[in-house]
Protein backbone atom coordinates (compact mmCIF):
# COMPACT_ATOMS: atom_id res chain seq x y z
CA UNK A 1 0.00 0.00 0.00
CA UNK A 2 1.04 3.92 -0.27
CA UNK A 3 0.68 4.39 3.25
CA UNK A 4 -0.69 2.74 6.57
CA UNK A 5 -3.94 0.86 6.39
CA UNK A 6 -5.32 -2.14 7.07
CA UNK A 7 -7.96 -4.13 5.21
CA UNK A 8 -9.08 -7.38 4.16
CA UNK A 9 -8.16 -6.53 0.58
CA UNK A 10 -6.32 -3.77 -1.17
CA UNK A 11 -5.01 -3.46 -4.97
CA UNK A 12 -1.62 -2.61 -5.57
CA UNK A 13 0.81 -2.02 -8.63
CA UNK A 14 2.27 -5.66 -9.54
CA UNK A 15 5.58 -3.89 -9.54
CA UNK A 16 5.30 -3.61 -5.75
CA UNK A 17 4.35 -7.25 -5.89
CA UNK A 18 6.83 -10.07 -4.40
CA UNK A 19 6.19 -13.90 -3.82
CA UNK A 20 5.81 -16.05 -0.88
CA UNK A 21 8.61 -17.00 -0.40
CA UNK A 22 8.68 -21.50 -0.37
CA UNK A 23 7.97 -23.60 2.39
CA UNK A 24 6.53 -19.99 4.12
CA UNK A 25 2.94 -19.04 5.35
CA UNK A 26 1.14 -16.16 4.01
CA UNK A 27 1.44 -14.46 7.75
CA UNK A 28 4.79 -14.80 8.13
CA UNK A 29 5.14 -13.45 4.42
CA UNK A 30 3.32 -10.86 5.29
CA UNK A 31 5.96 -9.61 7.95
CA UNK A 32 8.57 -9.22 4.79
CA UNK A 33 8.30 -6.17 2.34
CA UNK A 34 8.26 -3.20 4.41
CA UNK A 35 10.47 -4.21 6.08
CA UNK A 36 13.38 -5.39 3.96
CA UNK A 37 12.02 -2.58 1.03
CA UNK A 38 13.41 -0.05 4.06
CA UNK A 39 16.44 -1.83 4.86
CA UNK A 40 17.72 -2.70 1.26
CA UNK A 41 17.41 1.01 -0.13
CA UNK A 42 18.92 2.31 3.19
CA UNK A 43 21.53 0.37 3.90
CA UNK A 44 22.42 -0.61 0.21
CA UNK A 45 21.24 2.03 -2.05
CA UNK A 46 22.02 4.88 0.15
CA UNK A 47 24.57 3.41 2.78
CA UNK A 48 26.71 1.82 0.22
CA UNK A 49 27.18 -1.31 2.95
CA UNK A 50 30.15 -3.70 1.41
CA UNK A 51 31.35 -6.59 2.84
CA UNK A 52 33.84 -6.82 5.35
CA UNK A 53 32.74 -3.42 6.65
CA UNK A 54 31.16 -3.05 10.45
CA UNK A 55 27.34 -1.99 10.39
CA UNK A 56 25.70 -0.85 13.70
CA UNK A 57 22.17 -0.94 14.18
CA UNK A 58 20.40 0.66 16.74
CA UNK A 59 16.77 -0.97 18.05
CA UNK A 60 18.09 -4.30 16.74
CA UNK A 61 15.58 -6.26 18.20
CA UNK A 62 12.72 -4.65 16.33
CA UNK A 63 11.11 -6.17 12.75
CA UNK A 64 13.44 -3.17 10.91
CA UNK A 65 16.74 -4.39 13.16
CA UNK A 66 16.61 -7.71 12.73
CA UNK A 67 16.21 -7.31 8.65
CA UNK A 68 18.73 -4.90 9.07
CA UNK A 69 21.30 -7.84 11.10
CA UNK A 70 20.09 -10.14 8.53
CA UNK A 71 20.95 -8.43 5.52
CA UNK A 72 24.29 -7.07 6.63
CA UNK A 73 25.20 -10.88 7.63
CA UNK A 74 24.28 -11.86 3.79
CA UNK A 75 26.26 -8.51 2.30
CA UNK A 76 29.31 -10.13 4.71
CA UNK A 77 29.40 -7.14 6.76
CA UNK A 78 29.99 -7.52 10.77
CA UNK A 79 26.81 -6.94 12.47
CA UNK A 80 27.12 -4.55 15.78
CA UNK A 81 23.56 -3.94 18.01
CA UNK A 82 21.67 -1.95 20.36
CA UNK A 83 18.44 -3.02 21.97
CA UNK A 84 16.67 -2.15 25.52
CA UNK A 85 17.20 -5.50 27.54
CA UNK A 86 19.53 -8.67 28.47
CA UNK A 87 17.46 -10.83 26.77
CA UNK A 88 17.03 -8.61 23.55
CA UNK A 89 21.10 -8.96 22.96
CA UNK A 90 20.93 -12.22 23.64
CA UNK A 91 18.15 -13.01 20.49
CA UNK A 92 20.20 -10.43 18.65
CA UNK A 93 24.03 -12.09 19.38
CA UNK A 94 22.08 -15.59 18.35
CA UNK A 95 20.93 -14.06 15.34
CA UNK A 96 24.27 -13.48 14.40
CA UNK A 97 25.51 -10.13 15.79
CA UNK A 98 28.91 -9.91 16.55
CA UNK A 99 28.07 -8.01 19.40
CA UNK A 100 24.94 -7.07 21.15
CA UNK A 101 24.56 -3.89 23.78
CA UNK A 102 22.02 -3.03 26.15
CA UNK A 103 21.66 0.54 25.79
CA UNK A 104 20.37 0.75 29.29
CA UNK A 105 23.05 -0.50 31.15
CA UNK A 106 26.26 -0.34 28.77
CA UNK A 107 27.92 2.96 27.27
CA UNK A 108 27.49 1.70 23.36
CA UNK A 109 30.52 3.94 22.34
CA UNK A 110 33.04 2.68 24.53
CA UNK A 111 31.36 -0.87 23.71
CA UNK A 112 31.38 -0.50 20.19
CA UNK A 113 35.75 0.90 20.27
CA UNK A 114 35.87 -2.01 23.02
CA UNK A 115 34.39 -4.48 20.05
CA UNK A 116 36.16 -3.10 16.94
CA UNK A 117 39.86 -2.74 18.54
CA UNK A 118 39.06 1.28 19.12
CA UNK A 119 38.66 1.48 15.40
CA UNK A 120 34.66 2.21 15.27
CA UNK A 121 31.99 1.29 12.23
CA UNK A 122 31.50 2.00 8.70
CA UNK A 123 27.77 2.37 8.55
CA UNK A 124 25.23 3.10 11.55
CA UNK A 125 21.49 2.71 11.00
CA UNK A 126 19.60 5.17 13.21
CA UNK A 127 15.99 5.34 14.62
CA UNK A 128 16.78 7.85 17.50
CA UNK A 129 18.07 11.16 16.24
CA UNK A 130 19.36 13.80 18.22
CA UNK A 131 20.31 12.12 21.39
CA UNK A 132 22.26 9.71 19.24
CA UNK A 133 24.03 12.11 17.23
CA UNK A 134 27.07 12.71 18.66
CA UNK A 135 27.70 9.61 19.86
CA UNK A 136 27.37 8.19 16.27
CA UNK A 137 29.86 10.71 15.03
CA UNK A 138 32.25 9.48 17.10
CA UNK A 139 31.83 5.67 16.78
CA UNK A 140 31.94 6.08 12.57
CA UNK A 141 35.37 5.51 10.69
CA UNK A 142 36.85 7.66 8.35
CA UNK A 143 34.01 7.79 5.22
CA UNK A 144 31.63 6.10 7.44
CA UNK A 145 27.69 6.39 6.29
CA UNK A 146 25.28 7.53 9.08
CA UNK A 147 21.89 6.90 7.81
CA UNK A 148 18.55 7.55 10.20
CA UNK A 149 14.80 5.70 9.63
CA UNK A 150 13.55 7.37 12.28
CA UNK A 151 13.60 10.45 15.19
CA UNK A 152 12.19 8.38 18.01
CA UNK A 153 13.84 10.87 20.53
CA UNK A 154 13.80 13.77 18.82
CA UNK A 155 14.97 15.82 15.46
CA UNK A 156 15.70 18.85 17.08
CA UNK A 157 19.26 19.97 18.84
CA UNK A 158 22.84 20.87 18.50
CA UNK A 159 25.74 19.40 17.68
CA UNK A 160 29.39 19.85 16.67
CA UNK A 161 29.93 19.25 12.92
CA UNK A 162 33.52 19.11 12.78
CA UNK A 163 33.75 15.31 12.55
CA UNK A 164 31.91 15.11 9.73
CA UNK A 165 34.82 17.16 7.53
CA UNK A 166 37.24 15.39 9.57
CA UNK A 167 36.07 12.33 8.94
CA UNK A 168 34.21 12.76 5.50
CA UNK A 169 31.35 11.55 7.06
CA UNK A 170 27.78 11.15 5.37
CA UNK A 171 24.21 12.34 6.88
CA UNK A 172 21.41 10.60 4.57
CA UNK A 173 17.70 9.13 5.50
CA UNK A 174 14.41 8.04 3.80
CA UNK A 175 11.36 7.58 3.69
CA UNK A 176 9.60 4.58 1.75
CA UNK A 177 5.79 6.36 1.38
CA UNK A 178 6.42 9.00 -1.13
CA UNK A 179 8.71 6.88 -3.44
CA UNK A 180 7.29 6.10 -6.88
CA UNK A 181 6.23 3.08 -8.58
CA UNK A 182 9.18 2.81 -10.51
CA UNK A 183 11.52 3.61 -7.35
CA UNK A 184 10.10 0.85 -5.74
CA UNK A 185 9.70 -1.32 -8.61
CA UNK A 186 13.76 -1.25 -8.73
CA UNK A 187 14.17 -2.28 -5.28
CA UNK A 188 11.75 -5.04 -5.73
CA UNK A 189 13.57 -6.17 -8.47
CA UNK A 190 17.01 -5.78 -6.27
CA UNK A 191 15.24 -8.18 -3.50
CA UNK A 192 14.48 -10.93 -5.70
CA UNK A 193 18.03 -10.93 -7.06
CA UNK A 194 20.08 -10.79 -3.53
CA UNK A 195 17.35 -11.47 -0.72
CA UNK A 196 14.26 -13.59 -1.74
CA UNK A 197 16.58 -16.77 -2.87
CA UNK A 198 17.78 -16.50 0.88
CA UNK A 199 14.67 -16.46 2.24
CA UNK A 200 13.60 -19.34 0.07
CA UNK A 201 16.23 -21.52 0.94
CA UNK A 202 15.59 -20.54 4.80
CA UNK A 203 19.19 -19.09 5.34
CA UNK A 204 16.69 -15.92 6.76
CA UNK A 205 13.33 -15.68 8.26
CA UNK A 206 10.73 -13.07 10.03
CA UNK A 207 10.66 -13.73 13.48
CA UNK A 208 6.99 -13.34 14.05
CA UNK A 209 6.91 -12.00 17.91
CA UNK A 210 2.91 -12.29 18.03
CA UNK A 211 0.00 -12.92 16.07
CA UNK A 212 -3.24 -11.34 16.55
CA UNK A 213 -6.86 -11.17 14.49
CA UNK A 214 -8.11 -8.48 12.58
CA UNK A 215 -10.58 -7.46 15.05
CA UNK A 216 -8.11 -7.25 17.73
CA UNK A 217 -6.12 -4.56 15.94
CA UNK A 218 -5.94 -2.71 18.97
CA UNK A 219 -4.46 -4.81 21.64
CA UNK A 220 -1.46 -5.78 18.82
CA UNK A 221 -0.66 -1.74 18.77
CA UNK A 222 -0.77 -2.20 22.70
CA UNK A 223 1.62 -4.99 22.31
CA UNK A 224 3.77 -2.87 20.08
CA UNK A 225 3.37 0.38 22.20
CA UNK A 226 4.69 -1.82 25.01
CA UNK A 227 8.24 -2.09 23.56
CA UNK A 228 8.72 -5.63 24.86
CA UNK A 229 8.82 -7.51 21.54
CA UNK A 230 11.07 -9.02 19.37
CA UNK A 231 10.53 -9.01 15.87
CA UNK A 232 7.25 -8.50 13.86
CA UNK A 233 3.63 -8.13 15.45
CA UNK A 234 1.34 -9.44 12.48
CA UNK A 235 -1.89 -9.08 12.05
CA UNK A 236 -3.85 -12.00 10.28
CA UNK A 237 -6.92 -11.54 8.09
CA UNK A 238 -9.06 -15.26 7.95
CA UNK A 239 -9.27 -15.92 4.50
CA UNK A 240 -12.67 -17.06 3.37
CA UNK A 241 -13.73 -20.73 2.21
CA UNK A 242 -13.14 -22.00 -1.48
CA UNK A 243 -16.67 -22.14 -2.82
CA UNK A 244 -17.38 -24.25 -5.88
CA UNK A 245 -19.55 -22.97 -8.69
CA UNK A 246 -22.65 -23.57 -8.93
CA UNK A 247 -24.10 -25.85 -11.52
CA UNK A 248 -25.86 -22.90 -13.17
CA UNK A 249 -23.00 -20.80 -13.34
CA UNK A 250 -20.64 -23.51 -15.04
CA UNK A 251 -23.92 -23.36 -17.22
CA UNK A 252 -24.24 -19.46 -17.90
Amino acid sequence: MPGGGYAEYCVTPADQVLPIPEGMDLASAAALPEVWFTVWANLIDLGDLECNERLLVHGGAGGIGLAALALGQLRGARCLATVGSDDKAAFCRAWGAQTAINRHTTDFVQAVFEATAGEGVDVVLDIVGMPYLERNLKVLRRDGRLIFLAFMGGSQGMTDLAPIMSKRLRLTGSTMRPRTVAEKRAIRDALLVHVWPALAHGRFHPHIHARFPLAEASAAHALMEGGGHIGKIVLEVARPPVQSPTRDALHS
